[in-house]
């Protein structure tokens, strides 16, 4: 979905809903050119220890905003997110190719102790790693992160729950505990994290879970009747009490499913951002510690942080649940539940993730293109029939036929 679109469907949506207040635009001025902040920007502002969470049974409390390392921001905007606050960095070595572990390193340098790391190691493409390779995968993101620890390591990308029960994986997070190496372990997932993450979760094995949620997970629909709160669809209901009840947190991502990231500018003198407006709306789910974001500007990182600071106003949940509605048929939830249902295997979630990452996200259409084209030829969007059974499969009703056309067309081209 493009930006002008977007935009226009949110602003006519909210402008029903909302009553201007005075003093109650997106927070935060435009950086300057060059990216200088503003001298007036950010002064006397507390520095947000008072909103920080309870990251599970860890024992560390983070800002309900993390900073996400693909990309990783510039030097002055990632520096000024710690001087608001903001406390958890979300890393990995497939991020700009161990580049951002690297930029990170340097920029937390004299500063690690203010700071909640969380790298990953990727399972194996075929077979299972060994404890010694998780620990090597270890080692070598602590020698770009230029630290003798790091606070999270995460499997990334989990898409099977018996990858969390390997014996391999679990000696790895104990052993590695041990020795002082990493303080917690756990998982994130993009697809079905429900199936995926909770046979884990319930066996204690876990102490942190990232997951792709957002407005749309957890909103379902019979075509015209928008319902509240709704997670059984995907299964998030059960995995976060059951994350509750064990004491493992959740950090949330993918938080801005369905649509781009909206300029700050068009949106002055208004109550809210869609962006915003998201944010809050996973930030306001019970059990969610913290929702990890891509800020690579002072203008996304005030944006972010004025959607931090308190809950959804009064009617502004109601113009996200319209505004939701009018966009969740071109919205996948990435929840997989199409998967059985292709007769030709195509990873429809993936390639859909892929495409969000191209419209959605700053600075990602070449890595978009790249993840995209890193899928077999008869397997990726190219290879759809166009029989439909995606769309039958899918519970959501998500036009899928209409995305990996798009997908085909954006990110194969060239």
């Amino acid at each position: 979905m493009n930006g002008p679109v977007d935009r226009r469907r949110f602003l006519t949506v909210s402008a029903a809903v909302f009553a201007a207040r005075p003093g109650s635009g997106a927070a935060g001025g435009r950086a300057r050119e060059g990216g200088e902040l503003p001298a007036a920007e950010g002064k006397g502002r507390p520095p947000g220890e008072a909103l920080r969470r309870p990251l599970g049974r860890t024992g560390i409390e983070v800002f309900p905003v993390g900073l996400g390392g693909s990309p990783v921001p510039a030097e002055a905007v990632f520096r000024r997110a710690l001087e608001r606050g903001v406390n958890y960095v979300d890393t990995s070595p497939s991020y700009m190719n161990g580049n951002s572990e690297r930029i990170i390193g340097r920029l937390i340098e004299g500063r690690r102790e203010q700071v909640c790391i969380t790298t990953k190691f990727h399972p194996a493409r075929r077979g299972r790693k060994t404890r010694r390779q998780i620990a090597a995968d270890l080692e070598t993101g602590l020698k770009r992160l230029g630290t003798d620890y790091v606070d999270g390591f995460l499997l990334h990308g989990a898409v099977r729950a018996d990858q969390l029960l390997d014996e391999e994986v679990l000696a790895a997070f104990e052993a590695l505990k041990k020795a002082g190496r990493i303080r917690f372990c756990g998982a994130s997932c993009h697809r079905d994290p429900a199936g995926v993450l909770l046979p884990a979760v319930r066996k204690g094995y876990l102490d942190v879970v990232t997951v792709a949620f957002s407005a749309y997970s957890a909103k379902g629909f019979d075509k015209d009747k928008v319902y509240k709160d709704l997670l059984r669809a995907s299964g998030l209901d059960v995995l976060f009490a059951e994350a509750r009840k064990r004491g493992v947190g959740v950090v949330a991502m993918k938080t801005m499913a369905g649509g781009a990231r909206q300029d700050l500018s068009a949106f002055r003198g208004r109550e809210v951002t869609p962006a915003q407006a998201k944010l809050r709306w996973v930030l306001s789910r019970e059990g969610v510690s913290c929702a990890v974001t891509e800020m690579p500007t002072f203008e996304i990182l005030e944006e972010n942080l004025a959607a931090a600071e308190r809950g959804p106003a009064p009617g502004e949940e109601e113009a996200l649940d319209a505004y939701v509605r009018a966009t969740s048929s071109r919205t996948c939830r990435f929840c997989g539940s199409c998967l059985p249902a292709c007769p030709q295997g195509i990873p429809v979630p993936d390639l859909l993730r892929y495409l969000a990452y191209h419209d959605g996200s700053h600075g990602k259409k070449a890595a978009a293109r790249a993840a995209y084209r890193a899928v077999p030829r008869e397997r990726n969007a190219a290879a759809c029939r166009e029989c439909g059974r995606c769309e039958a499969a899918c519970p959501f009703g998500v036009d899928t036929r209409s995305l990996l056309r798009r997908a085909a067309a954006l990110l194969g081209r060239g």
